[in-house]
């Protein structure tokens, strides 16, 4: 389930798969998933439409920002450790806490 596109398609992949999870784990909480069948539904919209839940852009505008930053399907444009790290949308979710 948390797993990136590039390992379900069976090509190379990097620790960049690590930051696909730990985005996934990040909707997961802004999501307010309770059900193993709400976490499929709000992945699975993701992964296969790119749509995230108005409610959570609204209600978690930044959080919302660093998840599609970090969770890109991508993962030559996907960031490392070191990009999340030093990221304006991280920066930026700082600054709201």
């Amino acid at each position: 389930m948390y797993l990136p596109p590039e390992i379900l398609a069976g090509h190379s992949y990097s620790s960049k798969v690590d930051i696909y999870s730990l985005g996934l784990v990040l909707l997961e909480l802004i999501s307010g998933i309770v059900t193993d069948h709400e976490r499929y539904l709000v992945f699975h919209r993701y992964k296969t439409q790119g749509l995230l839940e108005n409610e959570v852009i609204r209600r978690f505008p930044e959080e919302a920002a660093l998840f599609r930053f970090i969770c890109q399907s991508d993962q030559k444009t996907r960031p490392d450790i070191e990009g999340v790290l030093g990221s304006e949308q991280l920066a930026s979710l700082r600054r709201a806490v």
